[in-house]
């Protein structure tokens, strides 16, 4: 704990070493700072093959609370990681400047599955249960969300279930079970294309959206 961008477990790999083949289970992870950006497990940067399993993991700061997070690269993926069964609570206090994530992938990040969480954010805005995002050098693609149970809980707008958006195509979204709760702007799922990046041929089915 500290003031901001405080790591619970922090798995960094670099174009020379892939971190792969890493079990992280059942641990107690609490990432706390009075400041933004605390990630309470996050694999970046061509760390792929590991397992992320029965953790609980806690992130609290003033804005930007990453519970579970996942970075590639233009030039380095971070794929085939199987993140199940953790319970995930994110926290943000700061009502302007909030991006509250329960999971999120980001950038070359392709093949994963997210199965089996359950996530809860708890900020004034901008709350995201599971968020993917590519950039145009680098998809979010053939990832797969499955059965996992989802609360985003904000006292203002912009609270996202399953958020997709910016080249991330071909992911499964199925059976998920997910509540939002805001003034406006909820959304169960959401999917949003741009101009650096299409939103296509993503399978959404059997998902509960209250």
């Amino acid at each position: 704990n500290g003031t901001a961008t405080n790591y619970g477990i922090y798995l960094l790999g670099t174009a020379y070493a892939q971190i792969s083949a890493n079990s992280i289970l059942s641990n107690s992870i609490n990432a706390t700072g009075s400041g933004a950006s605390n990630y309470g497990i996050f694999l970046s940067s061509n760390a792929s093959n590991n397992i992320v399993s029965n953790n609980s993991v806690l992130a609290f700061g003033t804005a930007t609370s990453y519970g579970i997070h996942l970075l590639g690269t233009a030039t380095l993926m971070t794929n085939f990681n199987n993140i199940s069964s953790n319970y995930v609570f994110t926290s943000c206090t700061a009502a302007a400047t909030t991006n509250c994530y329960g999971i999120y992938l980001f950038t070359n990040t392709n093949l994963n599955n997210i199965s089996l969480n359950t996530v809860t954010t708890n900020g004034p805005t901008r709350n995201f249960g599971i968020h993917l995002a590519g950039v145009a050098t680098g998809p979010a693609n053939n990832n797969t969300i499955i059965s996992n149970t989802i609360n985003t809980n904000g006292s203002t707008t912009n609270n996202w279930g399953i958020h997709l958006t910016i080249n991330s195509n071909n992911n499964t979204v199925q059976s998920n079970t997910i509540t939002t709760n805001g003034t406006t702007l909820n959304y169960g799922i959401h999917l949003l294309g741009a101009t650096t990046g299409s939103v296509n041929n993503n399978l959404i089915h059997d998902n509960i959206i209250a």
